[in-house]
């Protein structure tokens, strides 16, 4: 009610109208905003309230509709560091979550990402090179944390490492810093430096994420043992859920190498039992046989042939 009398009292102020549109995002009435800015089609024109629309529909994962808002507010200040950042990230997290959980060794970019992630890059290192003298770190350290995920994901891993670092300089416990540090060290093979990485992770969220790379990074230098030790509560927990044949493939793989035989076949009985048809499930069982010398036990069906994943 105060922001909607202040936007009245205060015909066209920047100021009260932001305030207005967060009030409304806030009690979710945002399909009014529509209307709001066919009746004052100045809104869009304004760099402060496009920046905060496009904000709003970023946390609302409307990212399509929040890149038109910030290039809306880029087009009037091109040299506002927040917008800049803001159109990085509306370019950037669906590529992000298109690509979350896939395997991280062996997946292969889609080069439809790429014109995004390099039209990324360039706006973050503008919104970096902006701020190189401001005292107040942390949007810098957010440009930094994201310049280096589009640099993993457009294969330039030792600049993105750089720009981890940087971050890390001044937030030394960001979690999504070491996240990505850890996968980029893992491509160039430095898999000890990789696991130091992923267990400074400590947000959650961010843990859950890194837990096949780090299962992976484990199996990888010989240490398998430390891999069932993350994987197998998971495995426990996740029981019915798709996650669990992610879970199942690494878990497979460090038994293997464990020579746990017994524990194996427990997991390929539940994977049988649970998911009798999935692919990904008869895939990482026929890894399992494959890697432990049954090759006359790895036969996958045909149609499943064609991921080229044993």
């Amino acid at each position: 009610a105060l922001a909607e009398k202040a936007r009245k009292r205060l015909v066209k102020d920047p100021f009260a109208m932001s305030n207005y549109i967060q009030a409304l995002f806030a009690l979710g009435r945002e399909s009014e905003l529509q209307g709001l800015i066919d009746s004052e089609d100045w809104i869009p024109k304004d760099s402060l309230c496009s920046l905060v629309i496009g904000t709003l529909l970023l946390n609302k994962r409307r990212f399509g509709e929040s890149e038109t808002y910030f290039r809306l507010a880029l087009g009037v200040a091109p040299e506002n560091p927040q917008i800049l950042v803001g159109l990085a990230q509306s370019l950037m997290r669906p590529i992000q979550q298109e690509l979350l959980g896939q395997y991280i060794l062996s997946w292969k970019f889609p080069p439809a990402f790429v014109p995004s992630l390099k039209e990324a890059h360039d706006l973050l290192s503008r919104a970096i090179g902006i701020q190189e003298g401001y005292e107040a770190r942390n949007f810098v350290t957010l440009a930094h944390v994201l310049r280096a995920d589009a640099r993993r994901m457009l294969g330039d891993h030792s600049g993105a490492i750089s720009d981890c670092e940087l971050a890390l300089n001044d937030s030394p416990a960001d979690s999504n810093a070491f996240q990505i540090k850890g996968l980029c060290l893992m491509r160039l093979e430095r898999l000890d430096d990789a696991v130091s990485c992923f267990e400074q992770v400590q947000d959650p969220e961010q843990m859950a994420q890194v837990l096949y790379p780090l299962a992976m990074a484990y199996i990888v230098s010989d240490k398998p043992e430390a891999a069932v030790r993350i994987l197998e509560p998971r495995w426990q927990a996740f029981a019915g859920a798709v996650d669990q044949l992610k879970i199942a493939d690494h878990l497979l793989w460090a038994y293997g190498d464990l020579k746990e035989n017994n524990k194996a076949e427990q997991v390929i009985c539940t994977l049988r039992a649970s998911w009798p048809n999935h692919p990904e499930a008869l895939v990482a069982i026929a890894r399992y046989r494959r890697r432990t010398g049954k090759e006359d036990e790895a036969c996958v069906p045909r149609s499943f042939q064609s991921r080229n994943i044993l």
